[in-house]
């Protein structure tokens, strides 16, 4: 494997995972039985032993060759408490006995991990990206910056190592690094609507349009982000977020904001989320369970944001009933304009971008997401 920082090049020591006799991965199962098959007609025509076993060895090295994948992978080396390099070396080793290419590279910023995503054009058949919900929006913000047809993106698999790891959550991904190879060598994909939002931008954040995978929000999200992104000096807890959030709403003022979705004015609102899955903040707020690649995103607005509106949210969010939400309002869109007479503070994907007035639009295309088959 070779690791990768900044623009230099070193040969990573192999540490090298042997898995039980049993145990098969997808592509090398697949390449050993179209081996297999070919030499079996190949022995049969020559009928000869000898013949047979030197075309089964021969076509069997062909095949490797031809069916010799790579995957690139990405850490973030502040994620997981600086786990995401190890995590990252873990699962290029137990991928590389099995005939696979690996390439890792150690990100320094948000702008590095997207300068690697458009590196990815033709150049990876998997990417794997180590970090949480910020680090797979940048990845995959390049990504869609060098490929111009959904045909040409790799697909990709988060290893969530975030505060958040709302994918994760999302799709039931594994934790062992073993089982996270596994995803990847099997190479099932979910495809995944995104879009694009157009806004003012906070002041040290690159300029919009911003790629979009999995929910943004206005209003008390994005001033949680921002609070957050104020006073964070280092790697955060989910509790650090709940005393931030009550220190918030003791002097909160609320922007109101009017929503237009698909054309349609529903009027004005202190706070909106829009999603394209059902996980919101953490594994224990879920919304119904959208269809991922329909051409629609979920749109939830709340009229009102008051300590009774987020007490009731904690509850309803135990009992898995937040569309039951006294006042909310529900629709699906492809196209949401929110705009108000003051801005109110946008996140997007887990991270504080900038503020309304915005635009957002699904691209009418998918990337596909690696995940185990749904059962």
């Amino acid at each position: 494997m070779l690791e990768v920082r900044s623009q230099e090049t070193l040969p990573l020591p192999r540490e090298r995972w042997t898995p039980p006799n049993h145990h098969d991965f997808g592509v090398a199962k697949q390449v050993r039985k179209t081996a297999t098959k070919q030499a079996s007609t190949q022995d049969s025509a020559h009928s000869s032993e000898q013949d047979g076993s030197f075309a089964v060895g021969r076509m069997a090295h062909v095949v490797r060759l031809l069916f010799r994948m790579r995957v690139a992978l990405l850490a973030n080396p502040w994620s997981g408490r600086g786990a995401g390099p190890a995590r990252a070396r873990a699962i290029a080793a137990a991928l590389e006995p099995h005939g696979w290419d690996t390439r890792l590279h150690i990100s320094e910023s948000r702008l590095d991990t997207v300068d690697w995503g458009r590196a990815l054009r033709g150049d990876a058949d998997r990417a794997v990206v180590v970090g949480g919900d910020g680090t797979l929006n940048a990845a995959v913000e390049g990504l869609l910056e060098a490929n111009s047809s959904a045909g040409e993106l790799p697909p990709v698999l988060q290893v969530g190592l975030g505060t958040a790891n709302l994918l994760t959550h999302e799709l039931g991904l594994p934790r062992r690094d073993r089982q996270l190879a596994e995803v990847v060598e099997a190479g099932h994909a979910q495809a995944f609507d995104y879009g694009y939002l157009h806004l003012d931008t906070a002041p040290d954040a690159a300029p919009s349009p911003r790629a979009c995978l999995l929910v943004w929000d206005f209003g008390l999200g994005g001033a949680l982000m921002k609070a957050m992104d104020e006073v964070r000096t280092g790697p955060i807890r989910k509790s650090d977020y709940a005393g931030l959030l009550l220190g918030l709403m003791r002097n909160y003022q609320p922007a109101p904001q009017r929503v237009v979705v698909d054309g349609e004015d529903l009027g004005e609102f202190e706070y909106g989320i829009i999603t394209g899955i059902r996980t919101y903040a953490s594994s224990a707020i879920k919304f119904p369970r959208p269809k991922y690649d329909d051409g629609l995103w979920e749109v939830y607005l709340f009229p009102k944001v008051n300590k009774r509106l987020l007490f009731g949210l904690a509850g309803r969010a135990l009992l898995r009933r937040l569309e039951k939400t006294p006042g909310l309002v529900r629709r699906q869109g492809r196209c949401i304009q929110v705009s108000g007479s003051d801005p109110a503070p946008v996140q997007i994907d887990g991270d504080y971008f900038g503020h309304t007035p915005v635009e957002f639009t699904l691209s009418g295309r998918t990337i596909p997401i690696l995940c185990p088959p749904r059962r």
